[in-house]
């Protein structure tokens, strides 16, 4: 099961252990509490049920490929073009003009809502040519 935190969880001392909408893996329960495996820290956490809403899994892709999306890395955002639907959450993104592409969860993408607006093209390194 997929849970996603409903605000900051604060540890022992205090700092924020999880941030508010991390998504979180159910691993197993102990002394009647979830143990769960955060996404960006790779930590196991023992979390309140309270501070949790359990996610849908999705069950078809929600980018396509050609479409441009917004990739966040923490407050930094950088635009890509799917190159390849891998699955039903994930994708390789073409971010720069090279031919290499990252494996990205779709948890870290967004949708353009607004690309009617604008005229989104991907530079060539090779022959300087758009496409």
């Amino acid at each position: 099961m997929i849970f996603r935190a409903k605000d900051n969880i604060y540890g022992y001392d205090g700092q924020v252990i999880i941030q508010e909408g991390s998504l979180l893996t159910f691993k197993e329960i102990i002394n009647e509490k979830l143990v769960l495996v955060s996404d960006n820290k790779l930590v196991e956490h023992v979390v309140p049920l309270d501070m949790l809403v359990e996610e849908e899994p999705s069950t078809f892709p929600k980018y396509s490929e050609g479409e441009a999306v917004l990739y966040q890395n923490g407050d930094n955002f950088e635009l890509g073009i799917v190159k390849r639907v891998c699955g039903c959450d994930e994708y390789f993104i073409n971010y720069h003009t090279g031919d290499t592409a990252a494996r990205t969860h779709a948890r870290h993408l967004h949708k353009i809502r607004n690309k009617y607006a604008f005229h989104i093209i991907r530079l060539d390194p090779d022959d300087n040519e758009r496409r």
